[in-house]
């Protein structure tokens, strides 16, 4: 688990073909098959205060390929909220590693104000939908087959909804070192 780097780009564009058509559909909304260059950069080159992002990669792998990846990014009309995503390679599909990435996410987010991630999925995206639930999230109406998903961040570990998505969240906070929870003050530190 670390931050989203410049040099991921390879990383993110070799990650999407390890997503089966079915996830690229739930995740992106479409057929995506390749990642733009600005998509690219747009995803790895990340201010930290806007755009935040972490990823699970396999370290026992050569190249140590991307597993998971989850982002925020700050809404410009609305900068106590982030949209948040969320993408797992599929072998590793149902056993939680989504919710490690996110974690850091959440840890960032906050300390960097943002109080709620707004998430928009497709209504048949019951994995992502159900996640969202078991953290309390509030659903919406969205535009044609979509819910728009409002998850209030917890400002302490205590005020997250008891479930099996809170466990994992609650485990990694508790085992990951502080700096790596805290990437923006990290990188604002060094400034």
């Amino acid at each position: 688990m670390r931050p989203v780097r410049p040099e991921d780009k390879e990383r993110l564009q070799e990650g999407l073909k390890h997503l089966s058509s079915e996830s690229r559909y739930l995740r992106f909304m479409g057929g995506k098959k390749r990642l733009s260059q600005e998509e690219l950069r747009r995803f790895t080159e990340l201010d930290w205060s806007r755009h935040q992002a972490s990823i699970a990669v396999d370290s026992s792998q050569n190249g140590e390929p991307a597993l998971g990846v989850a982002r925020c990014v700050r809404l410009e009309d609305e900068p106590k909220v982030a949209e948040v995503a969320v993408a797992v390679v599929d072998s590793v599909h149902g056993k939680g590693l989504g919710t490690l990435p996110l974690s850091i996410v959440v840890e960032s987010a906050v300390d960097a104000g943002i109080r709620t991630f707004r998430a928009c999925a497709l209504g048949n995206n019951v994995p992502m939908l159900e996640i969202f639930h078991q953290l309390g999230a509030h659903a919406s109406r969205g535009e044609a087959d979509t819910v728009v998903l409002d998850l209030p961040l917890p400002q302490d570990a205590e005020s997250v909804p008891d479930s099996p998505a809170r466990r994992v969240l609650k485990s990694v906070a508790q085992e990951l070192l502080p700096e790596l929870l805290h990437p923006l003050h990290r990188r604002n530190s060094d400034t």
